[in-house]
Protein backbone atom coordinates (compact mmCIF):
# COMPACT_ATOMS: atom_id res chain seq x y z
CA UNK A 1 0.00 0.00 0.00
CA UNK A 2 1.35 3.78 -0.99
CA UNK A 3 1.34 5.79 2.02
CA UNK A 4 1.61 10.16 1.43
CA UNK A 5 1.98 12.09 4.22
CA UNK A 6 1.21 15.78 4.77
CA UNK A 7 2.29 17.89 7.62
CA UNK A 8 -0.61 20.22 8.75
CA UNK A 9 1.10 23.49 7.84
CA UNK A 10 1.59 22.04 4.16
CA UNK A 11 -2.37 21.69 3.82
CA UNK A 12 -4.09 25.65 2.77
CA UNK A 13 -6.60 26.33 4.81
CA UNK A 14 -9.89 26.78 3.12
CA UNK A 15 -11.96 27.97 5.84
CA UNK A 16 -12.58 29.03 9.36
CA UNK A 17 -15.94 29.35 11.54
CA UNK A 18 -15.16 30.19 14.77
CA UNK A 19 -17.95 29.58 17.82
CA UNK A 20 -17.85 30.31 21.52
CA UNK A 21 -16.34 27.39 22.64
CA UNK A 22 -13.86 26.14 19.44
CA UNK A 23 -13.10 26.75 15.87
CA UNK A 24 -14.48 24.97 12.21
CA UNK A 25 -10.83 24.25 9.76
CA UNK A 26 -11.29 23.20 6.72
CA UNK A 27 -8.19 22.62 4.87
CA UNK A 28 -7.13 20.84 1.34
CA UNK A 29 -5.11 17.88 0.56
CA UNK A 30 -4.73 17.26 -3.38
CA UNK A 31 -3.00 13.93 -3.81
CA UNK A 32 -2.72 12.08 -7.40
CA UNK A 33 -3.65 8.75 -6.54
CA UNK A 34 -2.33 5.55 -7.86
CA UNK A 35 -4.66 2.59 -8.80
CA UNK A 36 -4.98 0.33 -5.62
CA UNK A 37 -5.37 1.51 -1.98
CA UNK A 38 -3.40 4.55 -0.67
CA UNK A 39 -3.30 5.50 2.88
CA UNK A 40 -3.09 9.77 2.89
CA UNK A 41 -1.21 10.42 6.67
CA UNK A 42 -1.91 14.18 7.90
CA UNK A 43 0.52 15.37 10.55
CA UNK A 44 0.67 17.39 13.31
CA UNK A 45 -2.69 18.25 14.00
CA UNK A 46 -3.74 20.47 16.85
CA UNK A 47 -3.09 18.05 19.95
CA UNK A 48 -6.17 19.70 21.33
CA UNK A 49 -8.69 18.27 18.53
CA UNK A 50 -12.18 16.86 19.21
CA UNK A 51 -11.23 13.66 17.43
CA UNK A 52 -14.37 13.02 16.55
CA UNK A 53 -15.15 15.94 15.16
CA UNK A 54 -13.04 15.14 11.74
CA UNK A 55 -14.51 15.05 8.95
CA UNK A 56 -12.92 14.11 5.61
CA UNK A 57 -14.63 13.82 1.74
CA UNK A 58 -13.04 13.17 -1.57
CA UNK A 59 -13.86 14.03 -4.80
CA UNK A 60 -13.20 11.74 -8.21
CA UNK A 61 -13.08 8.22 -7.86
CA UNK A 62 -11.20 7.18 -5.11
CA UNK A 63 -13.55 5.65 -2.57
CA UNK A 64 -12.70 6.50 1.25
CA UNK A 65 -12.79 2.88 2.99
CA UNK A 66 -11.50 4.20 6.81
CA UNK A 67 -10.72 7.17 8.79
CA UNK A 68 -8.50 6.68 11.87
CA UNK A 69 -7.07 9.29 14.42
CA UNK A 70 -4.02 8.62 16.19
CA UNK A 71 -2.53 11.26 18.74
CA UNK A 72 1.13 9.57 18.33
CA UNK A 73 3.51 9.89 16.35
CA UNK A 74 4.36 6.76 14.53
CA UNK A 75 3.79 5.03 11.00
CA UNK A 76 1.06 3.24 12.55
CA UNK A 77 -1.93 3.95 9.96
CA UNK A 78 -3.77 7.35 10.48
CA UNK A 79 -6.23 9.30 9.02
CA UNK A 80 -7.46 8.07 5.85
CA UNK A 81 -7.09 5.40 3.28
CA UNK A 82 -8.39 5.78 0.08
CA UNK A 83 -8.30 3.19 -3.20
CA UNK A 84 -8.69 4.33 -6.63
CA UNK A 85 -9.31 1.39 -9.39
CA UNK A 86 -9.04 4.25 -12.41
CA UNK A 87 -5.66 5.99 -13.81
CA UNK A 88 -4.05 8.27 -12.22
CA UNK A 89 -6.32 11.38 -10.81
CA UNK A 90 -5.64 14.54 -8.93
CA UNK A 91 -8.09 14.11 -6.12
CA UNK A 92 -9.23 16.15 -3.24
CA UNK A 93 -10.05 15.70 0.15
CA UNK A 94 -10.78 18.46 2.59
CA UNK A 95 -10.51 17.60 6.26
CA UNK A 96 -12.37 19.79 8.91
CA UNK A 97 -10.88 19.98 12.08
CA UNK A 98 -13.05 21.48 15.44
CA UNK A 99 -10.96 22.08 17.61
CA UNK A 100 -11.51 24.05 21.23
CA UNK A 101 -9.60 26.89 22.07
Amino acid sequence: MERIDFGVRECPVENVVVYLDQAEVTRTIKAELKPGETQIVLNDLSPSIDKDSIRVEGRGSAKINEVVFSSEKTTAPANKTKSNDDENKDDEAAVDEKQKL
